[in-house]
């Protein structure tokens, strides 16, 4: 039987299996899980590379190596930061747009679907307990 631990990154590199498998079957398919993170945790909005590092928990360089394929891409684009300017912030260009918007429409597809096998009272209640504080 497993851990809370190990269900909950089970349940997550599940969820994120499947979003990748349905981001291959379009012109994306070149991308990878963590180039699937990043836009995750961009959510649409203007990021440092420095944030995206703590919140992967990964090295700034990591970051900026996976962040530099996606500009060769042109998903994204590194523009100076108007409160620091030796900081770079990384923003979705309108292609980067385009992906997120297709992201967004599997996750909510994959959402629905979860919600069919196992009831919108039990989705409700997990998203509940995810956030709540842990302390």
């Amino acid at each position: 039987m497993m851990d809370l631990q190990a269900l909950l990154y089970y349940r997550f590199n599940l969820f994120e299996r499947r979003l990748l498998k349905k981001i291959k079957q379009t012109e994306y398919h070149f991308l990878t899980i963590p180039q699937l993170r990043i836009f995750g945790l961009m959510r649409g909005n203007v990021i440092t590379i420095s944030s995206l590092a703590k919140w992967l928990d990964i090295s700034r360089q990591a970051v900026q190596k996976t962040v530099s394929s996606l500009v060769k891409h042109g998903m994204l684009k590194l523009v100076e930061s108007p409160s620091n300017r030796s900081a770079k912030e990384i923003e979705m260009t309108e292609k980067g747009k385009k992906l997120w918007s297709e992201i967004k429409g599997i996750r909510l597809k994959m959402e629905s679907d979860l919600s069919n096998k196992i009831g919108p009272e039990r989705i409700a209640l997990l998203q509940e307990i995810l956030r709540e504080n842990w302390g």
